[in-house]
């Protein structure tokens, strides 16, 4: 994976944590794909 792709990776990867965190108290569980891990996903909750 590339520079580009590793900082849009992370870039989204923030994004979608802080918007989660903003949208309410109820837990939720994000989900991460993994790019160089085919098959593994890794979800936050």
């Amino acid at each position: 994976m590339n520079n580009a792709a590793v900082e849009t990776w992370r870039a989204d990867a923030v994004r979608r944590i802080e918007a989660d965190f903003n949208r309410s108290a109820d837990t939720h569980l994000i989900r991460m794909d993994l790019p160089r891990h085919p098959g593994i996903v890794l979800s936050q909750g």
